[in-house]
């Protein structure tokens, strides 16, 4: 088989990307061959180009295409002349102008020398990577960073970033350092900045947070330091955020730590012992998946109520405050205030198991199946009002009725069939036969 010279001009032409054959002929550096794709983008002619100086691409009268500093090439493709070494320019802005307008692109140069089969240089082969997405991206993220840390200095809560299973400070707003005294933070180990948190659970809750990423959130910490306008350590209280930050990988790579300082809060809680319930109670009774409401009084009023009790009756918050017969006349006609009043009066508590309801919800009458607990809610040992616990069952209650009926509808039809009918395990023990087979045995 013969053997086919290889065309390297057509070869090089061909190559993907912005390229440039170049003479070692400073200060010309004669341009000798340039791919298609250079040709493409700038809409050149190649033999207008072929033998025309480097630098001709970056005189604004040709094609519109001029570097603000043009130095730095003509440095670079010196020294690879001189090193016989490549060179890589760091990323340079080029403007074009097309149609009267100006554009910015940014472009990553490299010059490789090319030798002969005797060591001595014959051509520069220069390319160029179009990097401008990057560049455009990498400011767009740090503006977007750079405001970021504006908005969380100008944030009234603390707010700070610890990094690394040693929790050093790579963050403070200026809440934090000020409510820290003014010491410095950024660049240290937590410990180190604030050393008084040592036998506090503080270091143990962030390191937990750390290593399984699965925040943390709690309310009234109590937490002890030296902390602002103080001379001596003092103990506030503060509603906490501890929530892992993870990279792109997935991997948790610190902590993001917020609080809010609620020691006038918890002190005057403390002072009046006017609490129904502390926060973090109220959290849980809040976010719990069941539905709850605290009832007060002989008229039943609701005084607390939680989100998924909302979303059962599709009802707003607007509803504290007022009876529940008010806002769910369903109860009324339900007699479920029978069942109130004794549990008011008696103090036992009730469960109503799979009760059906017809609910008014936003203007749709819907039959839903709830379980209903009424529990007596006491203070001070006496019986104050009704908590209420509901779930709704609806699905289990719907299908197993469902099973049910699809059971008396096979077996109505296996006992009207002529045939014998009956059902068995894989050892002959029969659970169910029809009634053919009753008549005949």
């Amino acid at each position: 088989m013969q053997k086919l010279p290889i065309d390297f001009k057509s070869v090089f032409q061909a190559m993907p990307g912005i390229g440039l054959i170049l003479l070692p002929d400073s200060p010309n550096f004669t341009i000798v061959g340039l791919t298609n794709d250079l040709v493409k983008l700038g809409n050149f002619n190649r033999n207008e180009i072929v033998g025309k100086s480097f630098f001709y691409f970056f005189e604004e009268s040709s094609f519109g295409m001029f570097a603000p500093d043009i130095s730095v090439y003509i440095k670079s493709l010196e020294q690879v002349i001189t090193s016989g070494k490549p060179g890589r320019i760091e990323t340079q802005q080029l403007n074009f102008k097309k149609e009267g307008i100006l554009h910015t692109q940014y472009w990553s140069p490299v010059s490789t020398p090319v030798f002969d089969g005797e060591g001595n240089l014959q051509y520069i082969f220069h390319t160029a990577e179009n990097v401008t997405d990057a560049i455009v991206s990498k400011r767009e993220s740090e503006a977007a960073a750079k405001n970021f840390e504006l908005y969380l200095n100008q944030a009234s809560a603390p707010f700070a970033i610890l990094t690394g299973k040693e929790l050093v400070f790579t963050f403070a707003n200026k809440a934090y350092l000020q409510l820290m005294n003014g010491r410095e933070l950024v660049g240290k180990k937590l410990l180190d900045a604030i050393p008084e948190l040592k036998d506090q659970e503080f270091m143990t809750l962030l390191q937990q947070v750390y290593e399984t990423g699965e925040p943390f959130h709690a309310s009234e910490i109590p937490a002890t330091a030296l902390f602002e306008s103080a001379a001596e350590p003092t103990t506030r209280y503060f509603n906490l955020s501890y929530t892992p930050y993870k990279s792109f990988d997935g991997m948790t790579r610190g902590v993001l730590a917020s609080g809010y300082d609620v020691t006038e809060e918890v002190l005057s809680k403390r002072n009046t012992k006017q609490q129904l319930l502390n926060q973090q109670a109220y959290d849980l009774f809040m976010q719990a998946p069941v539905g709850f409401s605290l009832l007060l009084g002989d008229d039943h009023r609701i005084e607390l109520v939680n989100h998924t009790a909302l979303a059962f009756t599709g009802k707003t918050e607007d509803c504290i405050g007022k009876p529940v017969t008010e806002i769910l006349p369903e109860v009324a006609t339900h007699g479920f205030v029978k069942f109130l009043d004794h549990v008011k009066e008696s103090g036992e508590a009730i469960h109503l198991k799979e009760s059906k309801v017809m609910l008014n919800k936003n203007g749709i009458v819907e039959k839903i199946y709830l379980n209903i607990y009424f529990q007596p809610f006491y203070k001070n040992g006496k019986i104050m009002g009704i908590l209420t616990i509901m779930s709704d069952v609806s699905e289990q209650v719907l299908s197993r009725k469902n099973t049910e009926e699809l059971k008396d509808r096979f077996e109505t039809m296996a006992n009207n069939i002529p045939n014998l009918a009956w059902i068995s395990d894989a050892e002959g023990s029969i659970s169910w036969y029809n009634d053919r087979w009753h008549e005949y045995t």
